[in-house]
């Protein structure tokens, strides 16, 4: 059964938490042993590329605090005994007003099938939610002014592979097929941001990509 590392970037703006969750495993994913030293690697490769490639963008009232690194199976299930917390502690450089903390950018993902999860459809239901949004970056109707912008920093962020000891770990999607709750596992080929800032989860909530 196939194992892959899932990191969860812990952000804050304000007082509301930000989190996302990323997924990595070797080019063809096996049931591979956790790996504290790795892990930890891991996490410090995934929060620094998405601080480099998103610091211009994001606010200077976010944060980046910490990288979560554990391991799941093919099915979500949690597989190590214990998770790595890796600190980053970096903030956004976009100094300015926010367009209110529950304002975020939406990028969903497109993937392949993975062979090696058999049964196993491509997750239906797979995005990041980034943010808050600056108040430069939406329009009128909440139209997102800088998706060209957001569309190269957010690809560059996520869509890479990280080569962690002597073996690079590429990226995938662990999740929920759409209107199923069968188990979903897709290998990460692109994100696309939605033309449209979102308010997915209410301002008194936290916004999570999963």
């Amino acid at each position: 059964m196939p194992h892959f590392y899932k990191c969860v970037l812990r952000g804050t703006a304000g007082a509301q938490e930000i989190n996302n969750i990323l997924y990595y495993s070797s080019l063809v994913p096996t049931d591979f042993p956790f790996n504290e030293d790795d892990a930890s690697d891991l996490g410090l490769a995934v929060g620094t590329a998405w601080m480099n490639e998103l610091q211009s963008s994001l606010p200077s009232a976010y944060t980046l605090d910490s990288v979560d690194v554990s391991m799941v199976d093919e099915d979500g299930v949690t597989v190590s005994d214990f998770v790595i917390t890796q600190d980053i502690n970096r903030s956004g450089g976009n100094a300015g007003v926010t367009e209110g903390y529950g304002a975020v950018c939406i990028a969903k993902f497109n993937c392949h099938t993975v062979a090696e999860a058999a049964g196993h459809p491509v997750p239906r239901r797979s995005y990041l939610a980034i943010g808050p949004l600056h108040s430069n970056d939406t329009g009128s109707n909440f139209a997102l002014l800088t998706q060209a912008a957001w569309q190269t920093a957010v690809s560059a962020a996520v869509t890479g592979n990280h080569l962690i000891g002597i073996s690079p770990l590429y990226p995938y999607r662990v999740g929920r097929t759409k209107g199923t709750s069968l188990a979903g596992v897709g290998r990460v080929a692109s994100v696309t941001v939605r033309p449209f800032a979102s308010f997915r989860r209410s301002r008194l909530q936290s916004p999570t990509g999963n």
